[in-house]
């Protein structure tokens, strides 16, 4: 398999393992602070607390129409007591695994940018296994 291969499902890979980490621990309805306020302006097209977040809005309203929970639960994926927060609190889960997916991508080529050339086959997989650390690293953070 070639290298361009192993880091395109590397990468992949950890844009799935980090979705899922983050998924499972998604609030599957509205939590303390901000949040509430954030999906019910989700839901309206509402102008939140200075000082609002007019991209986080719209796309909060985008998912908002997604009819995803149905599926979620039957799958057992949600709790039964779910509501349609769950569709807005998705988005967090998607944006912090394309993160993950990014700083695989990157931490890959700062490393090999330091190394320089490609050698053996063991340096580059040597390579490929920091990045996933760093990822994951990154992605388990207390704050990314």
């Amino acid at each position: 398999m070639s290298d361009k291969r192993v880091t395109r499902w590397l990468a992949f890979l950890m844009f799935l393992v980090v979705f899922g980490i983050y998924f499972r621990t998604m609030a599957p309805t509205t939590s303390f602070w901000d949040c509430g306020e954030f999906i019910a302006c989700s839901f309206t097209l509402g102008i939140p607390h200075p000082p609002g977040s007019p991209l986080f809005i719209m796309l909060g309203r985008v998912f908002s129409m997604f009819p995803i929970e149905g599926f979620l639960k039957a799958w057992g994926w949600l709790p039964e007591y779910a509501d349609g927060a769950a569709r807005v609190n998705i988005m967090s889960p998607l944006a912090g695994a394309l993160s993950a997916l990014f700083c695989y991508l990157v931490i890959l080529r700062l490393i090999r940018g330091w190394q320089g050339p490609l050698g053996t086959v063991k340096e580059r997989w040597s390579d490929h296994v920091g990045a996933v650390a760093g990822t994951l690293i990154f992605a388990l953070a207390d704050s990314n």
